[in-house]
């Protein structure tokens, strides 16, 4: 969620529909020899209700369970803590982390989550006169993450730290920049998490992959698209790809070996009528990528497009740096 992005624009040739998305280094360091300023007070947090379900940061992992049900899935995250994932046919999507048997983490896309009076389509400017002013940095130690939009002539996403909890507020740039999505970390958990990027484990790989595909479905359900069906072996092309770019330092959709998507889904046996491909690098976890790539016109078309199967596949560099690669079929 920290760090200078870059955004570059739709690539398309025939049926094939190709976006591209380099955030260049997603995360800026800015090392400063300062004191660190000391955590806030513990004070009651908002509740962020989701279909008509309280939920405070700090609940319990029983009392979850008790308002939501049984998860749909449970995820590692990049910070360590469990995402719990939860929806109905991708309605009312939201990840709810959990670590030491409280709630460290909330994400949602869900028309039906109101948080402080914030919903799916508040204006940007109402959230300001909510949550006050956005910050654009982090402290943690000696060590300051800035956070800069994607680009300067839109504001993608906002900061806000306030409550105990960083709230992150993702706008649409196409819907007159009004609210999309939230993500909230609590104090402590973001505090601890002392790396530009999550260990770029198995586990973690199968995490982004499997977020990604929920959060697009949840997306496409909520603009009243049918949901993509999940194809491992076109997640298997797309991690091909995602390991290549990461193991040789570059970012395109021309394979070194292989040649464009279209080569690639053909190689592997995968029949289609039209075929699409984003690809996306740098940013702290998936969720972040899905909400950037949605504010790009090319990356947004492949993702809100015809097509009716998906395959994701991400990969990390020896730095742990997370490529995606979102493989189209139609």
């Amino acid at each position: 969620m920290l760090k200078k992005l870059l955004i570059s624009l739709l690539v398309a040739l025939s049926i094939i529909t190709f976006s591209e998305f380099d955030t260049g280094r997603f995360i800026e360091e800015l090392s400063y020899k300062i004191t660190q300023t000391p955590a806030p007070a513990k004070i009651p947090v908002g509740i962020l209700s989701e279909n008509g379900c309280a939920l405070p940061m700090g609940m319990t992992y029983d009392e979850v369970l008790s308002s939501f049900g049984d998860p749909m899935d449970v995820l590692v995250s990049e910070y360590g803590f469990f995402w719990n994932i939860f929806h109905e046919n991708f309605q009312n999507y939201i990840q709810i982390g959990v670590s030491d048997n409280r709630v460290v983490g909330i994400y949602t896309n869900s028309p039906r989550f109101s948080f402080r009076g914030i919903t799916v389509g508040t204006p940007m400017a109402d959230v300001n006169m909510i949550l006050e002013t956005p910050i654009t940095s982090i402290l943690k130690g000696n060590t300051r993450y800035k956070m800069e939009s994607m680009n300067k002539d839109q504001t993608n996403m906002e900061l806000f730290h306030e409550d105990g909890m960083y709230i992150t507020v993702f706008y649409d740039v196409f819907k007159n920049n009004s609210v999309t999505a939230i993500h909230i970390i609590d104090y402590e958990t973001e505090q601890s998490y002392d790396r530009l990027y999550g260990e770029g484990t198995p586990e973690l790989q199968e995490s982004f992959e499997l977020q990604n595909y929920y959060v697009t479905n949840a997306l496409r359900v909520r603009e009243g698209l049918p949901a993509l069906f999940y194809r491992k072996d076109v997640e298997s092309v797309a991690r091909a790809h995602s390991a290549e770019m990461a193991e040789n330092d570059y970012f395109s959709h021309t394979d070194l070996s292989e040649g464009t998507v279209a080569d690639r889904v053909k190689q592997s046996g995968i029949y289609f009528r039209a075929v699409g491909e984003n690809i996306a690098m740098g940013a702290q976890n998936s969720l972040y990528m899905h909400e950037l790539l949605m504010n790009s016109e090319g990356h947004r078309k492949n993702i809100l497009a015809d097509f009716k199967e998906v395959g994701m596949g991400v990969a990390f560099s020896a730095g742990d740096v997370p490529y995606l690669t979102q493989n189209f079929i139609g």
